[in-house]
Formats: C-alpha cells, structure tokens, sequence
C-alpha cells in the first residue's frame, strides 16, 4: 500500500453569487488557508472502494488541539485514522486500522508525521520529515497546478535508515459557481523506485473550507513482487 492515506489534508460548500439570473465564478481561492482549516477542523467520512480491490474505507482526522515537540522544535498535533476493509481477494494482509499521528507549523501545515504501520507486517510504518518548509499557495484558480513538496521517508525517528520520498503536488479543476476541485497529487517512491500514487479530491470554497471527495490510489502491494491495484474510494 502507499504510504498513508490523506496525511495532508472538513467543511462544507459556501453558497452562490451573481444576480439578474446568472451565477459568477470566483476567480481565486485560498489554498493554503483551505488546508489549515482542514487541519483545525476535523472530520470523519466513509467511502466505498471499487477497482481491482474492493471495500470500504473511513478515514477520521481530529481537530488539532494540542501541541508536541517534532524534530527538536514545538508543533501543533492532530491524527489521522484510516481503517481500511477490503474484500477477498484483497483482504489478506491489506485491511487494516491506522492512526497517524501528524505535526504542524504556526500556520497548520504539515511539517511531518509518524506511521505506526500495519499490524503485523514488517517495515510497514514510517517517519516523515518534509524537506525544507510545506509551501502551499495563498491564490490558485482553475488550471493552476504546480508543486508543494517532498517528504523524505525514515524507517523511524532516529533517521538512520531512509527508505524513500513522497512528492505532493497539486491541480486546480473546475467545480461549481462557489468551489473549484483541488487534487492533491502524492508520487511515492522507495529506494528509488516508482512505487505507487496517490489522488485525492477535495471541493475548496470561497470561505477557505475544504471537503473531500474521493481517493484514488494506484501502485504494487509490495514494491518489486509485480502485484499492480488500483482502487476508487467516493
């Protein structure tokens, strides 16, 4: 599986413009201040998961409240639980219930966060470190895209033993009169080889509230053994 799901990124839609009959789109968004809110906020969703694996995933991220020390220096902390259910044939070894614990900065962006892995399988967890500071943008609009950064994946804390890079960026699809569509896009990589992506759907209001939509993930269940999914979950 790719690392963490939804470690990055719970609101709902603002309402519509324009007069005389018509409807105006916004031409910009806050970004950057529609993924703190997501982080202070909290939420819980539950998706159906179809594709060559299927199930049902819940994935629970908790309003950031409290505040821990991450690689020497005072972050705010929330977590991220995913329990994932896949169905035969999927299941062995795949379903699992995680909780992620995530660090942030002054302004709720991730700086980081500790996987604990799946219970009974090996090497499955990490410890990541974003690679100089998580930069997402303040104003995006429709066809924007571009790159947020990179976390360099540790087998844990004492980072003795790093294992690979997750590469996040972002594009900007049009949505309704009141909201674009931001996909987040994770590229992860181990010891250098591709191993997998990460999509994940999010609708971003005029108000700076983020909802998400979908995931969608693609990759090997375990780097090198030549065993490809891909799954939907919305």
């Amino acid at each position: 599986m790719i690392v963490s799901i939804s470690i990055v990124l719970a609101g709902c839609g603002g309402g519509a413009g324009g007069g005389g009959g018509g409807t105006t789109t916004p031409s910009t968004f806050n970004l950057a201040q529609g993924l703190a809110n997501f982080a202070k906020g909290g939420s819980t969703k539950t998706f159906t998961i179809s594709g060559s694996c299927t199930g049902r995933l819940v994935i629970t991220n908790t309003p950031v409240t409290s505040t821990a020390m991450f690689e020497g220096v005072t972050r705010f902390v929330g977590t991220t639980n995913q329990k994932i259910t896949f169905n035969v044939p999927c299941s062995a070894g795949l379903s699992s219930d995680i909780t992620i614990t995530n660090y942030y900065d002054s302004n709720y962006w991730l700086s980081g966060y500790v996987d604990p892995g799946i219970q009974g399988v090996p090497n499955s967890g990490s410890y990541a470190v974003f690679r100089g500071a998580f930069t997402p943008p303040i104003s995006v609009q429709v066809g924007d895209s571009g790159v947020i950064g990179t976390l360099d994946l540790y087998s844990n804390a004492s980072k003795a033993s790093k294992f690979g890079t997750a590469d996040y960026s972002y594009k900007i699809l049009a949505g309704s009169s009141s909201n674009v569509i931001v996909s987040i896009i994770n590229v992860v990589s181990t010891n250098g080889n591709f191993t997998g992506n990460e999509t994940i759907n999010f609708s971003l209001d005029t108000n700076g509230q983020m909802t998400r939509l979908s995931v969608e993930e693609t990759g090997t269940f375990s780097p090198g053994n030549g065993t490809n999914y891909h799954w939907v979950a919305n």
